[in-house]
């Protein structure tokens, strides 16, 4: 068979479009589709590549896709902060003037201020809380 898969780079580069993608869409929902094509051909690309030419590639743990997920949860943050800059701008909005009035400032606050409540909550409170339910049958329940 032919060389190693490196996974590393398809991550790394999997993770730039995505994050680039979530972030930018706000004002550029263009990105949308173009994200798509990419990643179709992508996954096809790869996967005939680990049909066909890799070796075989050694198991990877969990880890790796927990340590993507907390990635993902900077760019919520990121997607309504630029969102809301794009938005802001009088120069990509004086055509639009019925969403300028009716969408102010604090309206992207208080969204923002949500997901940051709901994630924490999930990180402190909903998480242990889920993780307590799966682990009944095996003992006590314990925050660790």
């Amino acid at each position: 068979m032919g060389s190693e898969f490196e996974i590393e780079m398809r991550q790394s580069s999997i993770i730039f479009y995505v994050a680039i993608t979530f972030i930018y869409s706000g004002g550029l929902p263009v990105l949308y589709p173009i994200a798509s094509i990419y990643f179709f051909f992508t996954y096809w690309t790869d996967k005939w590549l680990l049909i066909k030419y890799y070796k075989e590639p050694p198991q990877y743990s969990y880890k790796m896709v927990k340590d993507i997920a907390n990635t993902f949860k900077f760019c919520i943050v990121l997607h309504f902060a630029i969102t809301y800059a794009m938005y802001k701008d009088p120069k990509i909005m004086e055509l639009y003037p019925e969403v300028i009035e009716g969408f102010g400032a604090w309206t992207y606050f208080w969204i923002l201020g949500i997901c940051i409540c709901i994630m924490y909550l999930w990180r402190t409170v909903l998480r242990p809380i889920l993780n307590c339910f799966k682990r009944i049958g095996g003992g006590a329940c314990s925050n660790k």
